[in-house]
């Protein structure tokens, strides 16, 4: 089909390895990266009842769940915050899923894209902070080569997926109705 979408840091693909002058990215849904941990874990329990939003400090000693060891998501935080955080470990537990459970059982904190949380976050089984003074956003995007002419198949989906983004995430979608973007034939 030839099309691809993607969780991107919009300002930094150049970190992905692709020759961006090649394809084209459009930026469907807005996302930020936010701390989950269980509604009992001790943290919430002694500091952060009440709060939607935690200095990145408060992270110190505790265990960081990752859904992979090469995930660039903390050092991103870091990097934007100036801060530097001495977890007492991480542990990579191989997707996005298993690190929203062992977070729901109490075994550590995690940094999750509040798109990918926000059922659990409804139903009470995580809880998710801000973290003082640092905004990561993350686009969802929609990425395929330039210059090449989708399918009709591609550009139905394209066309289905959008309609579905619009009505279930109004608040999130970016993108533009019925386009996608000034470089393509959709």
């Amino acid at each position: 089909m030839g099309v691809i979408v993607s969780w991107a840091l919009f300002h930094n693909r150049q970190q992905t390895g692709l020759d961006d002058k090649k394809l084209h990215f459009e930026p469907l849904l807005r996302d930020r990266l936010t701390v989950i941990v269980s509604p009992q874990h001790p943290m919430v329990l002694t500091k952060w009842e009440g709060k939607t939003s935690i200095p990145l400090s408060e992270l110190h000693g505790l265990s960081l769940l990752t859904s992979n060891r090469k995930s660039t998501t903390f050092k991103n935080v870091e990097r934007t915050s100036g801060t530097k955080v001495n977890f007492k470990q991480v542990v990579a537990l191989g997707s996005m899923e298993a690190v929203k459970k062992a977070v729901e059982l109490n075994t550590g904190v995690a940094i999750a894209s509040h798109f990918l949380i926000q059922d659990e976050v409804k139903k009470g089984r995580l809880l998710s902070f801000s973290i003082d003074d640092v905004s990561i956003n993350r686009y969802i995007m929609l990425v395929h080569r330039k210059n090449v002419s989708l399918s009709p198949v591609a550009r139905a989906f394209i066309k289905k997926l959008k309609e579905d983004l619009i009505a279930n995430y109004p608040k999130l979608y970016c993108g533009f109705s019925g386009q996608t973007g000034s470089n393509s034939n959709i």
